[in-house]
């Protein structure tokens, strides 16, 4: 009943926040059709309607069409025969009409609603309500001083100053067809920077005559950051978008118009942006050497307190690598020109418990008692002295390790060893690692008060080649999926299938190393969410019907992946999660045919409905491991639900494929860079929708 009262009440509010803004709508109508009707005689007469309202001042632009250029009110004409105060007062008198509906609304929400959730979160002690006379919008409405009018194709300006890059473009004919750029937000582009080349480019493309969106893999891993162009029916890939003009360059060929570039401040800001998006990028998947690249540089350049800011951040990136000695250099010197900033005295404080400076934290808690000396303060004072008590007990730690078997840990990873090796074809092997770690994580948490969310997941491997180009670390990282079970992991083995590249630094390297040889990996990170096989946690309950994989070469590491979620005793939980039918096409050379075992045997328990082998010829030259027997398919050939073709991946069978599938379908794709684009455009062409396409790098 208490429900039903306030779902009747949120209606409410909710209809009189939509007359108000159907009223808007309304008056902003009548006032365009006012100013088509004649600019000047419109002018006199909205003149003198003043408001005499005093609240916030906002400027704005608004762009005309063609159909006032068509009536003869160019921006220039327009601009002289109806100032924009002249335009500001209507529309001033239209949200003067509706603020007390909006100022309502929106003081009912924050008593109503964000009030009681404050109160239900907080302790009692800190819980003290809203104060009802401060929480509305006030009795004024926001009013416009200005309203200036530009054309947003042509090349003179008659709008403030901060009007979008685009309209000040050279002037190309422009094309009616309405231009798309799907820019790729999947792991590899984002480690690259696509996050900034996305709001590069939706910067760039205001007012132009094109959609920007952020999008899955396009297939271009190897040449990331990458965006695709569609444009009356045609498709263009832009790959390696690393600088301001290479994102200028997308949107030129989408809008057939070139950009001026000419401000110094816009590029400075972009180029900053996009160096933080990878740094942050890398911070959040734990890639130390990926977030220090460039940063010494980026402080050689910089100057003032930005130069500090940056210093900072490199010791806490350093102290997180392990390189403890070298942060304590850079963040001692910035602690000596701050010495109150409680930001730096904290990473100080950590970075000494890493080195087990045990009297130094001592020293820097008689610093804090001196620097906090509010007696109204004290709950910060008692905070900090709390956690330098927890910094000091761990540098007691260090401290009674013994010093030949200290070792600076490297945030985010643990210790494993290379236990053995299992040749599977001429290119590729298992590795089987173990570990008796016990910060390697889990990629299952669980326990109390937790929720149990499947995902398939990976994790990363540092190749320490000493010195390379990624980095100031001596090591690489890449990323790799285990076809081990979550469950073996939390008991201290994995095994990881790879293929070994002639100029791949990475595998060369693991390829040289002994059994026995320590290595780092990452804690589990989430790749997909499962059911949903998404990457947004949001949409991991959407259950498809059924799921079609198209795999190629290691890519097949996600359907291990995927069955797992399908297997009971392999699963996240009790029961598996994935109930739907799973088909397969698996594309492979015929000399590096891989898991044809454990395909086989999903498709005798019916886990999988359908397995294709796409067989193409043998790879030329030398191999890792010639002497390897390619795989004995004579089982695979007698069994029903096993096809072994000698053929490549096609849009008939992505097709007949499809045709087998319930509605929704998910499909996933994840191989080679090449293979990846093929089949997005081939499903594409069969007429699949996007969005229920999910696409892996392998």
């Amino acid at each position: 009943m208490f429900r039903c009262m306030r779902d009747s009440k949120q209606t409410e509010k909710a209809e009189k926040l939509n007359e108000a803004i159907n009223e808007l709508r309304d008056g902003l109508k009548a006032l365009t059709t006012e100013l088509r009707n004649g600019a000047g005689s419109s002018g006199a007469k909205l003149k003198g309607k003043s408001s005499s309202m005093n609240a916030s001042f906002v400027s704005t632009s608004i762009p005309i069409g063609k159909d006032l250029e068509a009536a003869g009110l160019t921006p220039a004409a327009f601009s002289e025969a109806t100032p924009g105060s002249v335009l500001a007062d209507p529309a001033n008198e239209i949200v003067a009409h509706v603020w007390p509906q909006v100022s309502h609304w929106a003081t009912e929400f924050l008593l109503k609603e964000v009030g009681p959730a404050i109160h239900s979160a907080l302790p009692e002690s800190l819980s003290g309500g809203i104060d009802p006379d401060r929480c509305h919008l006030g009795h004024e409405a926001v009013k416009f001083s200005s309203i200036k009018i530009f054309e947003p194709w042509s090349g003179v300006m008659h709008a403030v100053s901060a009007a979008p890059l685009a309209a000040r473009a050279e002037v190309f004919p422009p094309s009616d067809a309405m231009a798309e750029i799907l820019v790729c937000q999947a792991n590899s582009c984002r480690q690259g920077g696509s996050q900034a080349v996305l709001l590069e480019i939706e910067e760039l493309a205001k007012a132009l005559n094109c959609t920007v969106k952020p999008v899955g893999c396009l297939g271009a891993c190897d040449q990331a950051p990458a965006a695709l162009v569609l444009k009356a029916g045609r498709e263009r890939i832009c790959t390696r978008i690393k600088s301001v003009e290479k994102s200028a360059e997308v949107v030129q060929h989408a809008t057939g118009r070139t950009l001026d570039l000419r401000d110094p401040d816009m590029l400075q800001r972009f180029t900053s942006v996009r160096r933080v998006r990878i740094r942050q990028q890398a911070c959040q998947e734990s890639k130390w050497n990926a977030a220090l690249a460039g940063i010494s540089e980026e402080i050689a350049q910089s100057s003032g307190m930005r130069r500090w800011q940056l210093r900072i951040e490199y010791g806490q990136l350093l102290r997180r690598a392990g390189l403890f000695e070298e942060a304590m250099t850079e963040v001692s010197e910035v602690h000596k020109a701050f010495p109150t900033s409680i930001e730096v005295l904290m990473e100080f404080a950590q970075i000494l418990s890493k080195l087990g400076r045990v009297e130094h934290i001592t020293d820097l808690e008689a610093h804090v008692r001196s620097i906090c000396c509010d007696p109204e303060d004290v709950r910060l004072e008692m905070e900090l002295i709390l956690r330098l008590g927890r910094l000091k007990a761990e540098a007691v730690e260090v401290t009674e390790t013994p010093i030949d078997v200290r070792e600076p840990r490297i945030e985010g990873y643990a210790i494993w060893s290379l236990r053995d090796v299992t040749l599977v074809s001429k290119h590729s092997a298992i590795y089987h690692f173990v570990s008796k770690d016990r910060q390697r994580g889990t990629p299952n948490p669980r326990g109390r008060g937790r929720t149990v969310w499947p995902k398939t997941w990976h994790v990363t491997l540092l190749a320490r080649l000493g010195a390379n180009s990624e980095g100031p670390l001596p090591w690489i990282e890449r990323d790799y999926t285990p076809i081990s079970t979550a469950k073996e992991w939390e008991q201290g083995q994995c095994d990881i299938l790879i293929k070994i590249y002639n100029d791949g630094q990475a595998t060369s390297w693991l390829q040289q190393q002994p059994l026995g040889i320590r290595i780092w990996f990452s804690q589990p990170v989430k790749t997909l969410s499962v059911p949903s096989l998404l990457p947004d946690l949001d949409q991991a309950p959407f259950r498809p019907a059924s799921y079609l994989l198209l795999l190629a070469g290691t890519g097949i590491v996600a359907a291990a992946q995927v069955l797992h979620h399908a297997e009971r005793g392999k699963c996240f939980g009790s029961s598996p999660t994935i109930n739907s039918p799973i088909r397969l096409v698996h594309s492979c050379r015929s000399d590096d045919v891989l898991m044809s075992f454990e395909l086989l045997d999903w498709c005798t328990k019916g886990l999988l409905k359908s397995w294709t082998l796409l067989l193409t010829e043998a790879e030329a030259g030398m191999t890792p491991f010639p002497d390897v027997q390619d795989a004995d398919l004579t089982n695979c050939a007698s069994t029903p639900n096993v096809a072994i073709l000698r053929s490549r991946v096609s849009c008939e069978l992505i097709r007949k494929e499809l045709n087998f599938c319930p509605r929704p379908c998910r499909v996933l794709v994840s191989g080679p860079a090449g293979f990846n684009a093929a089949c997005q455009s081939m499903l594409r062409e069969v007429g699949f929708e996007s969005d229920a396409v999910t696409i892996l790098s392998a």
